[in-house]
């Protein structure tokens, strides 16, 4: 009914890659990448993926060069990005920091799993794991992440803890990256977010229609909103394509806590061969380290020497019958 295996992939650049491959009945299959900040790489319900994959694939953090964070962006379900920096590039105080900052490319430590046992039957399949960004004369924070994967019910809840281990505050910034891409997404696929929120384009390309989506075309103009939703809420945001004909509808959805994660962006890409959108619950702008902290009006979340902060997520799924509605 569960079963879940360290795996080490084995060819290309992805050598020598560790991953956690979770495969719960009834649930989301998918493959935990340790060697990539624990993100969530490829994963399935019901056999259709909801991930988007890269032309870069999967590759082993050894081949990651911080001046082309796009060369080692694989895509997968989620990608973290931070701890100190989302968006552009940068330098503040004579320290660089790379596109969306190094985690998505940092190996984790003390990698376990388990299947969580009731009843003499198995409950969920739980992967957990430690990541640190550090440096000598920079920061010094940990985040441990704990993956739950349900039986019988396709489900992950997601749960960080960051911790600033260094002397000195650190400004904090995350942003989760979810990618969705076909058959997910298609021209379909309807995009509903709760509770009510204001959409600003961010990007000059930006069209009103983030919640449609159409064709596949060659040329496509990568498209940036944000979503402003209320403080101390549950948020949602649920994308459903009830026009797959294969399994009679597909349905995915991102829920999180906006005391947590108070910031909702969506990155809208259409183009023929890069169909997909990103969900992107953050602490945080996107405008880069040094022009957030920079703007008297940013606010920018610092943990105190000692200080944690907690962000708790959760991903549900469902297909053919299954999806339609209860996943908002």
């Amino acid at each position: 009914m569960a079963s879940v295996r360290e795996v080490t992939l084995r060819d290309g650049s992805t050598d020598g890659l560790r991953a956690v491959d979770v495969r719960p009945a009834g649930g989301i299959h998918a493959l935990v990448l340790a060697d990539r900040g624990m993100d969530v790489g490829p994963a399935w319900v019901g056999g259709w993926p909801l991930h988007w994959q890269s032309p870069a694939g999967f590759r082993h953090p050894s081949h990651f060069d911080g001046r082309r964070w796009l060369d080692s962006f694989g895509g997968g379900l989620l990608v973290t990005c931070g701890l100190s920096n989302v968006g552009p590039g940068c330098s503040v105080a004579e320290e660089s920091f790379c596109q969306h900052g190094r985690f998505s490319n940092l190996p984790a430590t003390g990698v376990h799993s388990e299947i969580v046992m009731a009843a003499e039957a198995p409950r969920a399949v739980v992967v957990a794991g430690s990541v640190r960004e550090s440096s000598v004369y920079g920061v010094n924070i940990l985040l441990e992440r704990t993956l739950r994967f349900e039986v019988g019910e396709p489900r992950i809840e997601l749960i960080d803890i960051v911790r600033n281990e260094g002397f000195e505050p650190a400004p904090l910034f995350l942003l989760y990256h979810f990618n969705l891409g076909y058959p997910v997404i298609s021209p379909t696929t309807e995009l509903r977010i709760s509770p009510e929120y204001a959409t600003e384009a961010f990007t000059d390309s930006a069209s009103e229609l983030h919640a449609r989506f159409a064709a596949p075309r060659p040329g496509f103009a990568a498209e940036v909103f944000e979503h402003r939703l209320p403080g101390q809420e549950t948020a949602s945001a649920t994308l459903e394509n009830r026009g797959f004909p294969p399994s009679g509808g597909i349905v995915a959805a991102i829920g999180w806590d906006t005391g947590q994660l108070p910031r909702l962006w969506q990155w809208r890409m259409l183009g023929a061969g890069m169909y997909l959108t990103g969900i992107e619950p953050a602490n945080c702008g996107i405008r880069g380290r040094a022009a957030e902290l920079s703007d008297d009006s940013a606010a920018v979340d610092v943990l105190p020497p000692g200080g944690e902060r907690r962000f708790d997520l959760t991903i549900t799924a469902a297909v053919g019958n299954a999806g339609g509605g209860g996943h908002g």
